[in-house]
């Protein structure tokens, strides 16, 4: 930037808008004066003729000034922009008009051409004086260039937002309307998305930022499959409505996920049903700050709870959860409780002083490796802590307890999925003896992005270079997202009448290798194998953990039954009597006291007779 242009910046604001006055004096007396004297020859200048036509300019910076024109930045002007200094300019020529006419004898045709000489010259600077400072932008930061998939309003909100940040430059739309392929928009030509990979081949581009806010899932989920086999990195925004509101700023842009790939299109939730099971109720979250219960905080608080207890054993996940919560939800009371479920003494005072009307039970340990390793641990925390929660229920007259089980419990081959079916061996033995509380169970498989799920693994491993890990080539599990999954355990615990285990359905089961193949493509790289030895990025395969099996099921009998949601199904399936249950749970918690593995192990299958450790 040369010195003389610094100093100018540095200037008071004052200083500035006097410049600006001043050019824009200059610019307008110009557009008037010419075509006058040009159009009128009998006039000759003089003082006395040139003198009235200062009328024109005063009356226009005035409005300008009036109408805060002086106050837009340069970096930040935009079409908006040249509507309002057009229309700003129209009606200060109108006013200029008549003392014109009378005192200088300006014809209409002459003004007519001062107005569209006068826009020129005021817009044109200004923008050149913005194109000036994005090429002093450039000069400092090698912005990153971008294509756009989606020439409609929103992309070019987009386009334009881009122009003025510093990080990215856009190069080109593409679009699937055929009617916009040869044409400019913002400044930006638009192609045919058929030819994306040699334009941006051509152009030296492997960023496209899909912008197709009116897209359903199916066509959004089939553009990103297209695009991801060209092995771009795909980029999107959270929400393109927020970006029209201001929310948005392009700094939010986002690389698009496996989750977008994989989505489905959700089944809207039984609203009648959830307004009635959580409007105006005392609700309790155990696992509050996990990435369900977390999920499951948002969702509630929405339908307007009386009270939300947060139970958290972590007192970083409590806080953050508590503090997302009070920030968005100010007039909803919420209270935080720093506890373990297997404390019962401290739950007990959580049941006592609150009137809970429904539970959630969502804190457990999960990660099946870890499990393996301390099965103790486990055990106490999923069986003791799952007991602890289920009898305070019973004991303080809670109206619904929703127990969040997994996959895993089903003909569980780990430690964890049978400590799992032991929560819901609990959950159905009180809940035959216990009509008045109503306990249900919802069982689903791996969420996507959750603590401890494959998929922030794969993204650092990507980030790494690889090599991608992956236990066994035909390794397969059921996915779905946290809200998705927020959502229909909130549904089924408001079907719930008392017994059941509810099943999500999870879809089709993904192999693990084609998502991490996915994935690898998703963020712009090729997959390094024997049929492409130039690829970037390896898959080894590690070989199955301890525990872990090749696929999952989520029904120990296939007898589910149909519910209201096209998602959710329900099942009554073989329990063991309270008595008998409580007996083994006795000599279960004795020995995780006593810290004897094998023993556990070996008292667990006795009650889950279908597990089989691997």
């Amino acid at each position: 930037m040369s010195s003389a242009i610094s100093k100018i910046l540095n200037t008071p604001r004052i200083v500035r808008i006097g410049l600006l006055m001043a050019m824009d004096l200059f610019f307008t007396f110009a557009a008037i004066a010419i075509p006058h004297f040009l159009i009128s020859p009998e006039v000759t200048p003089s003082f006395e003729t040139t003198l009235p036509l200062l009328i024109f300019s005063a009356v226009i910076i005035l409005f300008l000034a009036v109408f805060k024109i002086y106050k837009i930045v340069f970096r930040y002007i935009n079409d908006q922009t040249i509507f309002t200094v057009a229309s700003v300019l129209g009606l200060a020529t109108i006013v200029a008009y008549f003392p014109l006419r009378l005192l200088a004898r300006i014809e209409l045709p002459v003004l007519a051409l001062s107005y569209f000489l006068a826009s020129y010259f005021v817009l044109f600077y200004r923008f050149a004086i913005k194109k000036y400072f994005h090429s002093l932008d450039a000069n400092r930061n090698e912005k990153t260039k971008i294509a756009i998939y989606g020439a409609g309003e929103a992309g070019r909100q987009i386009a334009q937002g881009l122009l003025i940040g510093n990080r990215y430059q856009p190069i080109a739309f593409f679009d699937d309307n055929s009617n916009l392929h040869g044409r400019t928009i913002a400044g930006l030509p638009v192609f045919n998305p058929g030819d994306i990979q040699d334009v941006l081949k051509k152009i030296e581009c492997k960023n496209i930022l899909i912008s197709i806010p009116s897209a359903d899932g199916v066509t959004k989920k089939n553009i990103i499959k297209r695009l991801s086999a060209l092995n771009l990195r795909l980029q999107t925004l959270p929400g393109l409505s927020d970006l029209a509101e201001g929310k948005v700023k392009p700094e939010d842009i986002r690389e698009v996920e496996i989750t977008d790939l994989l989505h489905r299109d959700i089944v809207l939730p039984d609203e009648h049903s959830i307004t009635s099971f959580l409007t105006n109720k005392v609700i309790a979250i155990s696992g509050a700050g996990g990435s369900i219960g977390s999920e499951l905080c948002r969702q509630i608080i929405k339908n307007n709870p009386k009270e939300l207890v947060l139970i958290e054993s972590s007192e970083f996940a409590l806080y953050q959860i508590d503090s997302e919560l009070r920030k968005h939800s100010p007039h909803t009371k919420i209270t935080a409780r720093l506890c373990n479920v297997t404390e019962a003494t401290f739950l007990e005072d959580i049941f006592k002083e609150k009137q809970i009307e429904t539970v959630f039970h969502a804190a457990a340990y999960k990660h099946v490796p870890l499990i393996e390793e301390n099965v103790g641990a486990g055990a106490h925390n999923n069986i003791h802590g799952t007991k602890n929660m289920a009898e305070l229920a019973v004991k303080y007259g809670v109206k619904k307890f929703v127990l969040i089980s997994t996959d895993k419990a089903v003909r569980p081959t780990n430690i964890m999925g049978a400590t799992k079916r032991v929560a819901e061996l609990i959950l159905q033995a009180l809940a035959a003896e216990n009509p008045k509380t109503c306990f249900s169970m919802v069982r689903f498989g791996n969420v996507l992005g959750s603590s401890g799920s494959v998929i922030p693994l794969f993204k650092q491993q990507i980030k790494n270079g690889g090599p991608v890990t992956v236990t066994h080539p035909e390794i397969t599990r059921y996915f779905m997202t946290i809200p998705e999954a927020a959502q229909l355990v909130i549904q089924a615990g408001a079907y719930a009448t008392g017994g059941e285990v509810f099943i999500l359905d999870m879809g089709k089961p993904v192999k693990i290798v084609e998502l991490a193949k996915k994935m690898i493509n998703l963020s712009g790289y090729t997959v390094k194998d024997d049929s492409n030895p130039q690829g970037e990025i390896e898959i080894n395969f590690s070989g199955l953990r301890p525990g872990e099996k090749l696929y999952e099921e989520l029904l120990i009998d296939a007898n589910a039954i149909k519910t209201n949601h096209a998602q959710i199904f329900k099942a009554q399936e073989p329990f063991l009597p309270k008595n008998e249950l409580y007996s083994a749970l006795d000599k279960i918690e004795t020995a995780c006291q006593q810290a004897d593995t094998n023993k556990i192990g070996n008292l667990i299958k006795e009650i889950v007779k279908e597990y089989e450790k691997n």
